[in-house]
């Protein structure tokens, strides 16, 4: 559909992941680790390694905060961000989602597209992820957390090789945030205070990120690397603007527009855009 000329896009579709998603897409030899089981009211929960996912509903303080649990797309972004996890089975569940969403999107392939998750555990198994789901499935953007894996800032150098990749594909990279998880998180602060928590842990962390790719010197070592941040209050419009692609087309700069008069709007960039609209047009929600 297009207004005006300009294809509409919608950056931030969630889907919900289908219970056998692990059992018919992991790798064999870490299936067992990750199950997941009824919880209370008819909701659905998982455990991964012991750790309950939503993260920490099974705390008591929780459990006074809702008492009906619906996961989502993002739980499967949960699951590989939890610091210690072995980087192998990080990466295997990141595969399986990415197969998954793959196979899921040639229901409609013009208007669906994929985004990949990767694993920030071991920088080898990123970059190899990266270029499988770009190259193999097809995905449009590679999906990074808003918080520390084991600690380690995204501006840290360990992480240049994805960014290269990422810079060398012409692939966008995005940052979407969680509500809570297993690692260095805002949300931790308050799991007493649902809203609270998840009022800080969304909007803080991203912007938290964006500052840590901008002053990081991340953009300047890859300047033409394209960025995205999802559900972040930095500047811009909610949705992001990267070198991602409404079209279907990589290294196309993808359009968004917000949601009330006062946010600001950026849409209709092209290839021939400034590079600092290109390299940093983030998000808010």
């Amino acid at each position: 559909m297009a207004k005006q000329g300009f294809r509409v896009m919608d950056s931030d579709l969630h889907v919900i992941e289908p219970r056998t998603l692990w059992e018919d897409y992991l790798d064999p030899k870490f299936r067992g680790r990750i199950v997941t089981v009824p919880g209370d009211y008819g909701s659905v929960r998982a455990h991964i390694d012991g750790k309950v996912l939503p993260p920490f509903a099974d705390r008591p303080e929780r459990e006074r905060a809702w008492s009906l649990g619906i996961l989502f797309r993002t739980w499967a972004t949960q699951a590989i961000n939890i610091d210690g996890l072995e980087p192998a089975f990080a990466a295997a569940m990141s595969r399986a989602w990415n197969r998954w969403i793959g196979d899921f999107c040639q229901e409609s392939p013009e208007r669906l597209k994929g985004s990949a998750l990767i694993p920030l555990q071991d920088i080898d198994l990123a970059v190899a992820e990266a270029r499988f789901a770009v190259h193999d499935l097809d995905a449009i953007t590679l999906v990074l957390p808003s918080h520390p894996i084991n600690g380690r800032p995204i501006y840290d150098r360990y992480y240049d090789p994805l960014w290269a990749a990422a810079q060398e594909m012409d692939v966008a990279v995005s940052f979407h945030g969680n509500h809570a998880v297993y690692s260095e998180h805002l949300a931790k602060r308050y799991l007493d205070n649902l809203v609270l928590s998840h009022a800080c842990a969304q909007p803080v962390e991203m912007m938290l990120t964006l500052g840590a790719v901008v002053t990081g010197g991340v953009l300047s070592r890859f300047p033409v690397c394209g960025w995205r941040s999802s559900k972040a209050t930095a500047a811009g419009c909610r949705g992001g603007c990267g070198r991602s692609t409404s079209a279907g087309r990589r290294g196309a700069i993808a359009s968004c527009s917000s949601r009330t008069p006062s946010h600001r709007s950026c849409s209709g960039a092209s290839a021939s855009s400034p590079s600092s609209l290109k390299r940093s047009c983030a998000s808010t929600s």
